[in-house]
């Protein structure tokens, strides 16, 4: 169900380590902004939604959010870094090193207050899931952050598949034949979702993608080695310069949806 006394709810039942000054002003934990953002449906054409996914393989949806709910998530990613010592969330030269060191931040490692931060954005995104989806209702495989603060490990992330890291949810068969439809069935009742907190440029972090390549299943470069069998690893040809890819530059308060078989990857973060 949804929770809508979120204020009351972490007064009655959390411990939350966090000084008295970081709470003031925080829109999506005001009951009524809470109530606001979870009761405002969000504005789009699920038919030209679901068609364009279809096609391209992904979706941009442009100022889609609610700025509330944009806002609490953007607390998620500034107490984390103020907990590690840092300044601003998107001050380079105060980014603590030891997040550096880390591309993602699961859910489940977060504090139960950077979690709570994160529920608006994920309440928001519950009309478009079951649209793209065709479902009635839906679910949560894994939510994480990503900092793609220049010089850092997440700034650099190489071309992929996501079926490829989560084949062992989809299917445990040990030759490619069988597994075809698990892999198909899995990527039709899935996708993955990319929520930019802050301005994603060609020089900032934006995603690429290479529209249509969902079509033709998961490449043979990521097939595990039985499946292969005595053939050789063909090479990966998906890359920037690939002529089906375009760069989305996206903002806050934009949604990217994409499908587990769509190839895609991640500018650089050159920006000073």
């Amino acid at each position: 169900g949804r929770l809508h006394d979120l204020q009351g709810y972490l007064a009655s039942s959390l411990r939350v380590h966090a000084s008295p000054d970081f709470y003031h002003g925080m829109l999506a934990f005001d009951t009524p902004e809470l109530h606001q953002a979870q009761s405002s449906s969000t504005d789009f054409n699920c038919a030209a939604a679901r068609a364009s996914f279809a096609k391209a393989g992904v979706l941009h949806l442009h100022n889609f959010l609610p700025a509330a709910v944009v806002e609490s998530a953007q607390r998620a990613a500034q107490k984390i870094v103020w907990d590690h010592g840092g300044g601003h969330f998107e001050d380079a030269a105060s980014y603590p090193t030891q997040l550096c060191a880390q591309a993602d931040f699961p859910t489940h490692t977060l504090d139960t207050t950077e979690f709570n931060f994160l529920f608006p954005m994920i309440e928001s995104l519950r009309d478009l899931s079951k649209c793209l989806l065709d479902a009635d209702e839906v679910g949560i495989a894994f939510v994480h952050l990503r900092g793609k603060v220049q010089g850092c490990s997440a700034t650099d992330i190489k071309w992929h598949q996501d079926m490829y890291h989560q084949l062992q949810w989809a299917t445990q068969e040990y030759t490619y034949e069988p597994a075809e439809k698990r892999l198909k069935a899995y990527v039709d009742n899935t996708f993955t979702l990319h929520v930019p907190l802050t301005d994603e440029t060609a020089d900032r972090g934006a995603m690429m993608y290479a529209n249509g390549s969902h079509k033709n299943g998961l490449h043979r470069y990521f097939w595990p080695q039985g499946w292969l069998g005595p053939d050789k690893r063909p090479p990966y040809d998906f890359h920037e310069k690939h002529e089906d890819v375009v760069v989305l530059e996206t903002m806050p308060k934009d949604v990217l949806a994409h499908s587990g078989f769509v190839h895609h990857g991640a500018r650089p973060n050159t920006s000073p």
